[in-house]
């Protein structure tokens, strides 16, 4: 069973997207652990889901994934965001979370170039490396 304060703190962070909340260094490697353990069921999930087309909420939040991209290579001045210490990606979030507001401008400004490419994506009929058949 869970602590209350365990609980409250998930409570508190249900409305924030996954890309927006800032992770301490427990919660990295948990969430690192997660995915590694979730990763063949996501894959699957994956290549059924580009054989539709993206949904308007998941043009939003792969601009909002792209525009948050953007904003930490800014940030993190050319140093690759692969080979920076979990404390320094904390870092970052915490920088990050001042300019909240222009990367929801930039997403915004980037949904209509992630829904060109999702009709481009579409309209080729050469199959994508992710997808089988």
């Amino acid at each position: 069973m869970k602590q209350f304060r365990v609980f409250k703190d998930e409570a508190e962070y249900q409305h924030v997207p996954l890309e927006e909340r800032k992770f301490t260094l427990q919660q990295r490697l948990k969430a690192g652990q997660r995915a590694r353990r979730r990763s063949k069921l996501l894959k699957r999930a994956k290549q059924r889901a580009l054989r539709r087309m993206a949904s308007p909420e998941v043009l939003q939040k792969r601009a909002r994934r792209t525009a948050r991209n953007i904003m930490k290579s800014r940030i993190a001045k050319g140093q690759s965001l692969s080979k920076m210490s979990p404390s320094q990606k904390i870092m970052l979030a915490t920088r990050l979370e001042k300019f909240l507001p222009r990367i929801k401008k930039m997403a915004k400004r980037l949904i209509k170039v992630k829904r060109k490419e999702e009709l481009a994506r579409k309209r080729n009929k050469t199959k994508t490396p992710g997808q089988k058949g």
